[in-house]
C-alpha cells in the first residue's frame, strides 16, 4: 500500500486495507523500526502523518514479490 498510495495516513489506510487500525500500527511501527518506512508531517494538517516507503523497504517489497512469484509458479 505505501508503494501504490505515498503519502498515505492512518486515517486513510482503512478504506485501502483489511486490516484493522491497530494491525496496520503494528505493521508501519515494524517497517519504522527497521527504517523500511519513514512518517511525515503533513504539509497542511501538521497533526497527520504520512508514510512512504524508503529506499530499505521497497528493496524489501522486491525481494517478498520475487518470493511470492516463485511460490506461486509465475
Amino acid at each position: 500500500m505505501l508503494k501504490a498510495y505515498p503519502g498515505l495516513s492512518g486515517g486513510r489506510s482503512r478504506p485501502r486495507g483489511a486490516a484493522d487500525p491497530q494491525t496496520v500500527g503494528v505493521i508501519v511501527r515494524n517497517l519504522d523500526y527497521q527504517a523500511r518506512s519513514k512518517k511525515t508531517p503533513h504539509p497542511v494538517h501538521g497533526r497527520v502523518l504520512q508514510w512512504t516507503l524508503t529506499r530499505r523497504g521497497g528493496a524489501l517489497l522486491a525481494k517478498c514479490r520475487r518470493q511470492s512469484g516463485r511460490w506461486s509458479g509465475g
